[in-house]
């Protein structure tokens, strides 16, 4: 069933939970959004290793 947010993402928890066992905390792991020339264009840019 289908719903929707104010804004945020929202996922499914048991798509969550493989996301999160998926990703390894040692890697620094980031989630980032956007449409392909977004993120495009931020891989261009250096990222900070800390926010």
């Amino acid at each position: 069933m289908a719903s929707f947010s104010s804004g945020c993402v929202a996922i499914q928890e048991e798509y969550m939970k493989i996301m999160v066992n998926w990703l390894d905390p040692k890697q620094n792991p980031t989630i980032i959004m956007g449409n392909l020339d977004v993120l495009k264009a931020g891989f261009k840019k250096k990222r900070p290793n800390k926010l």
